[in-house]
């Protein structure tokens, strides 16, 4: 298989927001995963919530959105969350456990 550009522009995208090897999202999408969850267009829901926030006179230091990937080995110790917290809250893809992690 082999990559439109414009996939690969938004993968290279993805990868500098995210701070993800190109590498990896470029295998993701190799392996035929939506690419929809290699980019996570969830981070506008992480913007929109930030702005929401915001918006309503909650202060950063009161509340954050972020995206983290809890399937990765490092997420307890990502730089996105820092503890303590109060509440950490997802919205996963609407598939199953075992084909999530089929999917890499």
């Amino acid at each position: 298989m082999r990559l439109p550009l414009n996939e690969l522009r938004w993968l290279k995208r993805a990868a500098l927001d995210s701070n993800r090897p190109l590498e990896h999202l470029i295998q993701r999408r190799l392996n035929r995963e939506p690419l929809q969850y290699i980019i996570a267009f969830w981070r506008v829901r992480q913007h929109s919530a930030n702005e929401n926030a915001k918006l309503c006179g909650i202060p950063h230091s009161r509340f954050k959105a972020s995206l983290c990937d809890f399937v990765h080995p490092g997420f307890p110790k990502a730089e996105t969350i820092n503890s303590p917290y109060d509440i950490l809250t997802s919205n996963p893809p609407y598939i199953t456990s075992d084909e999530y992690l089929q999917l890499r």
